[in-house]
């Protein structure tokens, strides 16, 4: 028996499982991609006619106060430009940075959870014009959105441009935003999905926690699994110094 690889806990075995299928294969996977940038499209597409739709902003004329056309403007102008700017950023990660193997199940969740998000920001924006959206309500929201979205991007760039200088090959990268966090992008969107929630509507902001949720309990131990085997000999030391999500804290 001494001679045989110990037994894995089934757990354990499950997840090892679980994290090669998602990150051990480097495929383009275009076509999933491409469903899922398409989805982002048409979502932000969607949700912006219905912003901009009188007879769907009269289906909340119960809220409807005299500077209401005023205040519905403000609000739905930054929440269609939060769009824009997150399908555009998106697509760029997607295609440049995403080398793993991607299903079109995969692609298909990620199409309902955008479609649940996207909405709900438009009917929480739209039923809560409203309420004046406030400087410093404009405020938070527009920093945590840029603020979130350096973090995601930002890592990714740095990161890329590491990894092709040649004496980094095989290397685990810990510099930049990863010194300070070991998910610098899944905290990134937590951010700017907070941002985009405030500026739609505090209620909105169940969103944001789901995602932290999803990300802690779920998609952290999956790559982490993968991490730990790719990179044995860095990755003890590095999960040991620097906090898994939320810098400094978690």
């Amino acid at each position: 028996m001494s001679d045989k690889e110990p037994l894995l806990d089934p757990k354990k075995k499950k997840l090892n499982e679980v994290s090669q299928e998602i990150y051990g294969s480097k495929t383009p996977s275009l076509a999933p991609k491409l469903i899922v940038l398409l989805s982002i499209a048409l979502n932000i597409a969607v949700t912006s006619i219905l912003f901009f739709s009188e007879a769907f902003r009269n289906r909340f004329k119960r809220f409807k106060s005299n500077d209401f056309h005023l205040t519905a403007l403000s609000r739905r102008i930054v929440l269609v430009t939060y769009g824009g700017v997150y399908f555009l950023r998106l697509s760029f990660s997607t295609m440049f940075f995403v080398k793993r193997k991607m299903k079109y199940q995969e692609s298909f969740t990620i199409f309902v959870w955008l479609s649940i998000i996207f909405n709900s920001f438009c009917c929480f924006a739209v039923g809560n014009s409203y309420n004046n959206l406030l400087w410093l309500q404009l405020g938070l929201s527009i920093a945590f959105y840029l603020i979130g979205s350096i973090f995601n991007t930002g890592s990714e760039l740095m990161r890329h441009f590491w990894k092709k200088k040649p004496e980094n090959k095989g290397k685990l990268y810990t510099r930049g935003f990863n010194s300070i966090t070991r998910h610098p992008n899944y905290f990134g969107d937590v951010l700017l999905f907070s941002g985009w929630a405030i500026a739609a509507g505090w209620w909105t902001l169940y969103i944001p926690l789901l995602m932290f949720s999803f990300f802690v309990f779920f998609n952290i131990g999956v790559l982490e699994n993968y991490l730990s085997e790719h990179y044995s000999e860095e990755w003890g030391d590095y999960k040991k110094r620097v906090k898994s999500l939320i810098p400094f804290v978690l």
